[in-house]
């Protein structure tokens, strides 16, 4: 009986240090007395420091778990000492571990209270994306549906990089999950560009996305606008696209032309009306923009012509190959002895070269064919017979009414292409070295 009374009171001692917090657990966050509780603005050493009570608090429920055990060992070990011992000692063990856990705690916070409430301090020279309240910085993922989310004094964006870093692009949409008004859902979206050190409010929006400006071609729904562009635009695309995604398909009134010359990257685009590269063509060629040392530059289309896109990059090194020749005949490359020829070299494709076929004379030296076929095909407007590409380039062979075609490999029969089909007369070619 003596047993019993002994292990009753000694639960009853345990089980009073943990009373107070007994009803703390029903909030979300509940304060735990010495520890206290969270709130959306506490930060991660906050919350180390919770959570680090919170152990405490399990050892010590542990412990007395441990010392009811051993007192129901105790209880049961009827006259035999070997058990009798054996609960005292889990008894003793578990008073001890809660004691020594506990005091351990009260000494910290005692002693110095921030040892219990550790603080991480980011790194001043580490770049990236940040939330800030004016003097705190929490990193930003570069996607947020809902902005409603965010701690509460933090809408505030601030970008941070070294020097050479890349602008940030930040589209911000009027509702979450990424959307806009009207029926395409990008109606009332903000595009800013933003750079090293500077920052944005995202005030009262919906939801916001953000991409590294890289190299590529972007498509913009709104005018040119300096070297940017106005409204809704898209991500960076840098491979052809026999069909534009339909938000923009037809649609376009500008690009934007992002370079990458640190890396070798020079590009350019060329426009269809309708997919699969047909139809009207927009020829992203302008005389003032073919190469020169911008970095980035927006340009404005024709809408109508927007449904389909070739997308190339320059090589502006001038290596691409051995340059493209010409041939009156199909197949001239191969029967190269019937067929009269002009070669256009390497060297005079600088960046880009462009010729009328009339003024592609071909060449018959050592070439077996009679007189009267000299005579009808004096040029490549004459007869127009087949094209050989000796190394990285792109052909695009222009005709009446705007349309255009791109080859980057020989043409064996021009009269078989969609450019040359149906006596389309042809326009001017141009000659571009692609990497």
């Amino acid at each position: 009986m003596n047993k019993i009374k002994k292990f009753r009171s000694s639960l009853f001692l345990i089980g009073l240090f943990f009373a107070e917090s007994a009803q703390a657990f029903e909030a979300r966050y509940p304060f735990i007395p010495g520890v206290g509780t969270l709130n959306p603005d506490s930060g991660i050493g906050e919350y180390i420091s919770y959570f680090f009570g919170i152990l405490i608090y399990i050892g010590g429920a542990i412990a007395l778990v441990s010392f009811a055990i051993g007192g129901a060992q105790y209880i049961m070990s009827g006259d035999s000492p070997e058990n009798s011992g054996n609960a005292k000692d889990r008894m003793k063990g578990s008073i001890l571990g809660l004691v020594l856990t506990v005091s351990s705690f009260i000494l910290i916070k005692t002693i110095n209270p921030a040892m219990a409430t550790p603080t991480i301090t980011p790194l001043p020279s580490t770049g990236g994306v940040f939330f800030t309240n004016g003097s705190v910085l929490k990193p930003a993922p570069l996607r947020e549906n809902n902005i409603a989310s965010i701690p509460v004094g933090y809408h505030n964006l601030v970008y941070k990089c070294n020097e050479n870093g890349p602008a940030l692009l930040v589209w911000i949409y009027p509702d979450v999950g990424l959307s806009g008004f009207g029926s395409d859902g990008i109606d009332g979206v903000q595009i800013f560009r933003v750079a090293c050190g500077q920052s944005l409010a995202l005030g009262g929006s919906g939801s916001y996305k953000m991409a590294f400006e890289t190299p590529g071609i972007y498509y913009c729904l709104g005018n040119c606008q300096g070297q940017f562009c106005t409204g809704f635009m898209s991500e960076a695309n840098l491979t052809d696209q026999k069909e534009i995604p339909e938000v923009f398909k037809n649609k376009i009134r500008s690009i934007r032309i992002v370079n990458g010359f640190s890396n070798g990257i020079a590009l350019g685009a060329i426009f269809h009306q309708d997919k699969d590269f047909t139809g009207t063509c927009s020829n992203m060629i302008p005389q003032d923009a073919r190469f020169n040392s911008r970095e980035s530059y927006c340009i404005d289309v024709l809408p109508e012509t927007t449904g389909s896109v070739n997308i190339f990059k320059w090589n502006y090194k001038l290596n691409s190959g051995d340059g493209v020749t010409f041939y009156s005949t199909p197949h001239g490359y191969r029967t190269g002895s019937y067929a009269g020829y002009r070669s256009v070299g390497n060297d005079l494709i600088n960046p880009v070269y462009v010729i009328n076929p009339s003024a592609i004379i071909f060449d018959y030296t050592n070439v077996d064919v009679p007189p009267e076929v000299k005579r009808q095909c004096v040029s490549f407007g004459d007869c127009p017979g087949s094209v050989e590409v000796k190394g990285k380039y792109l052909v695009v062979v222009s005709a009446a009414g705007g349309y255009c075609e791109v080859f980057n490999q020989n043409i064996s029969n021009m009269k078989g292409t969609k450019v040359g089909a149906q006596g389309r007369q042809l326009g001017d070619i141009y000659i571009i070295p692609v990497r």
